[in-house]
């Protein structure tokens, strides 16, 4: 059996401090988080998702599939999200890095538009 991707100690510190954070946290967290590396990216979101799963609320991590459901359809449920989502503070993981699979270059470039329109408009 092979292991899979690990933190090193920064990481695992970074980690620690992160998930303290988001157990401090009253209602409202918004966290950026960026690395370039693909595999830590999922690492920390099954984490996040195994200490969720094992609450009432679960890790939602909806996949929109076209750039026009990202604003469209998304944006306006996590700015008005639906009142138990509300009431149990249920967390929501958006990676806007990664479009769906076996885009050409140009639906490509309208996922990255899409990206910087939804943070322009939730900075809103």
């Amino acid at each position: 059996m092979t292991a899979g991707p690990s933190l090193d100690p920064a990481g695992e510190a970074a980690w620690l401090r992160f998930k303290q954070h988001l157990a401090w946290c009253d209602q409202f967290a918004l966290v950026f988080l960026f690395s370039d590396q693909p595999a830590v990216i999922d690492l920390l979101r099954g984490r996040l998702a195994a200490i969720y799963r094992a609450r009432i609320t679960g890790l939602a991590i909806p996949l929109p599939n076209t750039p026009e459901e990202l604003l469209t359809g998304l944006l306006p449920r996590l700015l008005d999200p639906p009142q138990y989502q509300q009431a149990l503070n249920a967390p929501v993981w958006l990676d806007l890095t990664r479009p769906p699979p076996d885009l050409s270059s140009e639906q490509r470039a309208a996922w990255r538009e899409a990206g910087l329109e939804f943070l322009a408009r939730l900075n809103e």
